[in-house]
């Protein structure tokens, strides 16, 4: 019952950001929802709750949970980040910023997924830009309580340059997403 009421959550939020008809039609803002997902290495049968998927640079298949933990809402921002490795090389990614709410999510996750994936997923209904794709993934080896996380790049991209550019797009659409959700609540509550 958990399961249906959390998918029901998710897409009514999709619907939410597909509908925007209203004062944000006209918004320059990308309409993107990010989500987090518990994800495996492991090949396991696909089901309603699980689907296949590739990360796009390492080539690696993955099994996802299809309901995400984190949305949008749940991010408060996210920031480029190279971290250096013990071996002297760099490794690109996402450090992302969660609400308060978002890192008990995160907590909770981590701790059911330990040895596993957590995936960050990134879907896109800009007329221009559609994509349904992985952007990140990290492995869970260790509890994280924190309202920080990094996630390694798996989105390509030519340079850093880009990098920062899609990193704000990411950045406006969890402003946008933030700014329906208030209108929403406003209009529910008796605002205009």
């Amino acid at each position: 019952m958990k399961i249906i009421a959390k998918l029901l959550i998710t897409l009514t939020f999709l619907a939410l950001l597909s509908a925007c008809q209203n004062k944000f039609d006209d918004d320059p803002r990308p309409r993107m929802v990010i989500t987090f997902h518990k994800a495996t290495r492991v090949s396991t049968p696909i089901s309603l709750l699980r689907e296949s998927m590739v990360l796009p640079l390492s080539k690696t298949n993955v099994t996802v949970d299809k309901e995400g933990f984190i949305t949008s809402l749940d991010i408060e921002r996210v920031d480029f980040a190279r971290d250096k490795t013990t071996d002297g090389a760099y490794i690109d990614g996402f450090f992302f910023t969660l609400t308060g709410d978002g890192a008990k999510k995160l907590a909770q996750a981590i701790g059911n997924s330990m040895g596993n994936l957590i995936v960050v997923r990134l879907i896109s209904q800009d007329k221009d830009k559609p994509m349904d794709i992985l952007i990140g993934a990290r492995p869970v080896f260790k509890p994280d309580y924190t309202n920080q996380f990094f996630v390694i790049s798996e989105y390509k991209v030519s340079s850093d340059h880009e990098m920062h550019k899609f990193v704000q797009e990411l950045n406006d659409s969890i402003s946008l997403a933030r700014d329906i959700k208030a209108e929403e609540k406003n209009n529910i509550w008796g605002g205009r």
